[in-house]
């Protein structure tokens, strides 16, 4: 860890060597923002911003507004409680690693299909395609996509009645779904929008208009399922969707006739690290040891 005093000597510094993360004041005394508009320069010179959050003795807008420009993920105002700070420069050095977006196409033209995923491909996703409506529940459960895109009009079943299908089982409420259409009609467009899709993109599709609503909508999703799915201290899975994983585990190596482990891991006396060190400490060797856990390479 190094402190630098004045913005220059920091300016220098992170030209000859990027940090890992970054905390920063905001006013100096050559600035009100002179912190953040460092950041900024620099931002500008090496064409990304640094990973870095503010901690600082003022919350005013353009404090806050600087910050932003400056790309900082974090806003701390002082005092700041040493557990918050932590954990955003935790974050900062290890964030979770995701995969890539996985989107489910569904559109009875096997040509239309391929096309539409291999513009997805390109850009970093994972597609799969359905090409029959009535195949898509089993695709869900088995895929577990971030989006669904599907056309509007199909046989058998149509887009909008697939999207009300599957609208209507909970597990699938907060999935976004986005129509393919050649359909130009407006207010066809908003009615069939009534069951609940989040986009209505027309044939033939731009591929930057495709790849940009998907993407928006999928990464959403992912934030708000991480949200409610990893607890706030260690970022692991918290008791419910532990679970949720253990149980669809099990069906699926009932399913397949295959075998799956598990390894529970308990901290030996952690009683006595919270009553002799205070519960700082205790979080602290929680948050040590999540963090090893969730490195692939780590022995145990």
């Amino acid at each position: 860890m190094v402190h630098f005093l004045d913005t220059e000597s920091f300016f220098n510094a992170v030209l000859n060597r990027r940090p890992d993360a970054v905390i920063m004041d905001v006013q100096f005394p050559h600035g009100q923002t002179a912190g953040t508009e460092t950041l900024t320069s620099l931002k500008k010179l090496t064409g990304q911003p640094l990973p870095a959050i503010v901690l600082s003795a003022h919350s005013d807008f353009h404090s806050r507004l600087s910050a932003v420009r400056a790309g900082c993920s974090g806003y701390f105002t002082k005092p700041v409680k040493p557990l918050d700070l932590m954990l955003a420069v935790d974050e900062l050095t290890a964030p979770i690693a995701e995969g890539p977006l996985k989107v489910l196409v569904v559109d009875d033209e096997p040509e239309a299909a391929a096309y539409h995923s291999v513009l997805l491909e390109e850009a970093g996703m994972l597609a799969h395609q359905v090409h029959h409506p009535t195949d898509a529940l089993a695709a869900l459960e088995r895929f577990n996509p971030d989006l669904l895109l599907v056309d509007m009009y199909m046989p058998v079943c149509s887009g909008e009645e697939l999207a009300t299908i599957i609208r209507q089982q909970p597990e699938y409420l907060g999935l976004p779904i986005i129509y393919l259409s050649s359909e130009t009609d407006s207010q066809k467009q908003v009615s069939a929008m009534a069951a609940g899709v989040e986009a209505f993109i027309t044939k033939p599709v731009q591929p930057e208009d495709l790849i940009s609503a998907v993407q928006l909508r999928a990464e959403r999703l992912r934030l708000l399922r991480s949200l409610m799915s990893r607890d706030s201290m260690t970022g692991l899975y918290n008791h419910s969707t532990t679970t949720e994983l253990i149980s669809k585990a099990l069906a699926q190596a009932h399913r397949e006739k295959s075998q799956h482990a598990m390894a529970m891991i308990d901290i030996d006396n952690f009683k006595q690290v919270n009553d002799i060190h205070g519960h700082l400490a205790g979080d602290q060797v929680i948050i040590t040891l999540a963090r090893a856990v969730k490195k692939p390479s780590t022995a145990l």
